[in-house]
C-alpha cells in the first residue's frame, strides 16, 4: 500500500514475510526471478481489516504470525486467524517456543491452537514490557524488558544485572540479536 515496512521474516519456504503499517503479505520470486509481492489482507475477515502497524513477524511451525498491537494475525493453511487484545505488547521466540505478552493475561505461548498462560509477568515491579528476547543455553531466554534485563529459566524470570548492563538498560533497550553463540548485541533508543 506504499507505507512503511515494520517488520521482515524470511521462512523456510522462501517467501520474505512483511509487516506493514493496515498490511501484511509476502515477496515470492516470479519465473523470471524478480520479486512478487502478495498481500494477505484479502484472507483477513472483513470485520478484522484494520489493524495499523505490524511490528512482529514470526515464522513458526509452517505458520507465519503477524503482531499489531491490537491483533495477532495467524497465517496457516492459506487461512488467516485473528486473536485479539487490548494490547499485544511483544512476540518473539523462547527456545522453541512462540510467546507473546499480552497486556491483560500476561506471557503466554502458542499451543495448539491457542495462547495459553506461560508465566505470571505480574509478578515482577514495574510494568512489565518485553521489547526482545535472545536464547541463552538450552532452556533460558535472556529479555530485555523496559525495565531491565532478565533471565527466564523454564517457568521462573529473575533478574539479570551487571553494572554495564545496568548503563545500558537506563538507554531504553529496543531491540536485541545473537551475534554468534557467545555475544549479543543490545540496541537502545538513546545509545545506539
Amino acid at each position: 500500500n506504499k507505507s512503511i515496512v515494520r517488520s521482515v521474516e524470511i521462512s523456510d519456504d522462501n517467501r520474505i514475510y512483511i509487516g506493514g503499517q493496515e498490511e501484511i503479505g509476502y515477496f515470492y520470486p516470479d519465473k523470471n526471478g524478480s520479486l512478487v509481492y502478495t498481500s494477505l489482507k484479502p484472507l483477513i475477515p472483513k470485520d478484522q481489516v484494520s489493524f495499523a502497524d505490524v511490528w512482529d513477524v514470526i515464522a513458526f511451525e509452517n505458520q507465519v504470525f503477524f503482531r499489531s498491537n491490537r491483533k495477532i494475525f495467524q497465517y496457516a493453511y492459506d487461512r488467516i486467524t485473528v486473536f485479539s487484545s487490548v494490547d499485544w505488547r511483544f512476540m518473539g521466540l523462547s527456545n522453541g517456543r512462540l510467546v507473546a505478552q499480552d497486556y491483560q493475561r500476561d506471557l503466554l505461548t502458542f499451543r495448539d491452537g491457542v495462547w495459553m498462560p506461560f508465566i505470571k509477568s505480574s509478578s515482577l515491579k514495574g510494568d512489565f514490557f518485553i521489547r526482545a528476547t535472545i536464547d541463552v543455553g538450552s532452556d533460558s531466554t535472556l529479555i530485555a524488558t523496559k525495565n531491565g534485563i532478565f533471565l527466564l529459566n523454564k517457568d521462573k524470570i529473575i533478574p539479570f544485572n551487571t553494572a554495564d548492563l545496568q548503563l545500558i538498560n537506563e538507554k531504553k533497550v529496543y531491540a536485541a540479536a545473537r551475534l554468534d553463540p557467545d555475544r549479543f548485541a543490545l540496541a537502545t533508543n538513546l545509545g545506539g
